[in-house]
């Protein structure tokens, strides 16, 4: 259920960043075949759920800014700390959220309104805080258990990847291992970006070898992807001047607050169960909306070489789609 209405935010967040038709259907396209919410929606854990809260919180934090009313920022409190509830890193969110609070409040001052802000925020802790919080402050009291826990694994396990060098880890991307071995290992890889291209269309899950090569196949159409999707987030925050504010670089201060605690998680706990792609799935949600408005303006420029980029814009989603089906 949270996979399936995760699309509905998505084409929602879509209409309210005010992004056209066309960057909306290849945007939505993108989410809809995309295999890691395939997999999310099959998983017996807490990711899609919160996930789907995260997003949600995204999109009211966006709602709120431009009609700032009470309902929209308990409904905003109400995804946060469902969030949060669901798991404790939802609440990185905050770092979008508390400055848009920050720009409302200098423009209540302004415009003498603050009164009415401040019953808004009271109301948002009232219910944001205990919703998110519960958990981790019980634990606290009865167990002594720090806020931010992580279980540490032993540095024995197989799992452990810190051996390898920071450059082998982050600062490069071994192409030999693209396609061979097909499916990720929690247990034998170790650079992060060859592994989230392998993970986020597989999980951590191998299925046989009786489908290498359609395996293969998505492989290159995902990294073809993700390309396309890297070039069209810096495309669309230089070339793209009247689009939407959050969507020009909202989506990607959304993408900085969920690769930067990423790559510092993996540094804290270098181990391969902590480089699965269910951690940043929402990235997802991003590059297509950046691949959709990168698409969409470079189809308007109406010349050669926009023209040529916009085609393999649409290549690399409709070959990413049909390998994500077979």
């Amino acid at each position: 259920i949270a996979s399936c209405v995760f699309l509905f935010v998505s084409v929602r967040l879509c209409k309210e960043l005010h992004i056209g038709n066309i960057a909306m259907v290849i945007a939505a396209a993108v989410i809809a075949f995309h295999p890691t919410f395939y997999i999310l929606s099959a998983s017996i854990n807490n990711d899609m759920v919160m996930i789907l809260f995260f997003m949600l919180s995204f999109l009211y934090t966006i709602r709120w800014y431009r009609e700032p009313t009470m309902k929209n920022i308990l409904i905003l409190a109400l995804c946060i700390g469902l969030g949060m509830m669901s798991k404790t890193s939802a609440g990185t969110i905050a770092l979008i959220t508390a400055p848009v609070f920050v720009m409302v409040l200098y423009k209540a001052v302004g415009q003498k309104w603050v009164k009415k802000l401040v019953g808004q925020f009271a109301a948002f802790i009232g219910v944001c805080f205990p919703l998110g919080l519960w958990y981790p402050i019980r634990n606290l009291i009865l167990f002594k258990q720090p806020l931010a826990y992580v279980l540490r694994i032993s540095e024995q396990s197989d799992l452990y990847c810190g051996n390898y060098s920071i450059t082998q880890r982050f600062l490069s991307f071994p192409l030999d291992q693209l396609l061979t071995p097909v499916y990720c290992s929690a247990t034998n890889d170790y650079n992060l970006w060859l592994y989230n291209v392998k993970c986020s269309v597989f999980g951590e899950f191998n299925f046989g070898e009786g489908m290498t090569e359609p395996g293969q196949v998505l492989i290159l159409a995902n990294f073809a992807l993700i390309l396309f999707s890297l070039f069209a987030m810096v495309y669309v925050m230089v070339r793209c001047k009247k689009a939407d504010p959050f969507a020009r670089f909202g989506l990607f201060a959304l993408w900085l607050v969920l690769m930067i605690p990423f790559i510092q998680f993996n540094i804290t706990f270098p181990f391969g169960c902590t480089m699965d792609f269910r951690y940043i799935a929402p990235t997802v949600v991003i590059g297509a909306i950046y691949t959709g408005m990168a698409v969409s303006d470079l189809r308007s420029r109406g010349k050669k070489w926009s023209t040529l980029l916009s085609y393999l814009g649409i290549a690399s989603v409709g070959l990413f789609i049909a390998a994500s089906v077979v």
